[in-house]
């Protein structure tokens, strides 16, 4: 079995993001850079299932050269293969060209299951997997709890607002995974020190047979910077009661 694993290196969640006040795109040197926390997930459910059927994983990111750390961090966690997509018509590409780029690199491979976590945590979006699955012509699977595969069928579990929803397609299929879905391993000493001399594949939009401008759909024309926050109002117990009243008439609460 063929899978593939589309992750993202992001600012860490804990860190103050930013714009660039030029670009006016994430200013992604502003905080130290990490794989995007569901992505983990991605990566874990694809090296179990390669072990259940004797597969082989690659995972793929687009982003600056500086991303080859988060694949090496993938490789560790025991990835075979890593492809870096890397050009600078890519900076500020959003949701629509990105998912654009990963379908165009995904058909030239032939995947069986391609996984994604749920959303990454800089944008938060969660809409590249059905973007590609729709790109590729294949089914999608969105927020599943678990991934089994039997037959050449993929069959996952969800929460939907009515309870727990069951989902099937054939081979191949694109799934995005929660945090529900399993637990992550440690990498091992022996695997960190073979992801650093590994081979990483770099591609770029011609070899994608892209246009070396991308152009992206949305744009962010200005900003403003969030007002600091005000202080909070102290009551003493006495005047609690009415003053929590007074606060919620005033707000339209009640």
């Amino acid at each position: 079995m063929k899978i593939c694993v589309c992750i993202k290196q992001v600012p860490d969640s804990w860190s103050q993001k930013q714009l660039d006040p030029e670009s006016l795109n994430l200013d992604r040197n502003a905080a130290d850079r990490v794989i995007s926390d569901g992505d983990v997930f991605a990566i874990e459910e694809a090296v179990r299932k390669a072990e259940q059927f004797d597969g082989e994983v690659t995972v793929v990111s687009m982003g600056p050269s500086r991303a080859v750390d988060s694949l090496r961090k993938a490789l560790a966690l025991g990835a075979n293969h890593a492809a870096l997509i890397t050009d600078e018509g890519l900076a500020g590409a959003d949701a629509l060209a990105t998912s654009l780029v990963l379908a165009s690199y995904l058909k030239s491979r032939d995947f069986d299951l391609v996984l994604f976590g749920s959303a990454s945590t800089d944008a938060g979006m969660g809409v590249i997997p059905s973007m590609v699955g729709t790109r590729l012509k294949v089914p999608t699977l969105t927020m599943a709890l678990s991934l089994e595969i039997e037959a050449g069928i993929a069959r996952v579990q969800r929460i939907s607002g009515s309870g727990t929803d069951e989902l099937s397609a054939p081979l191949p299929v694109v799934v995005s995974v929660t945090d529900k879905t399993n637990t992550p391993r440690l990498p091992n000493f022996k695997a960190i020190m073979a992801s650093k001399k590994a081979e990483i594949e770099e591609i770029s939009l011609a070899d994608l047979g892209l246009t070396p401008n991308l152009e992206s759909f949305t744009k962010v024309h200005s900003q403003t910077l969030r007002p600091p926050r005000s202080a909070g109002r102290i009551v003493d117990e006495a005047g609690a009661l009415s003053a929590l009243e007074d606060f919620l008439i005033a707000e339209k609460f009640i």
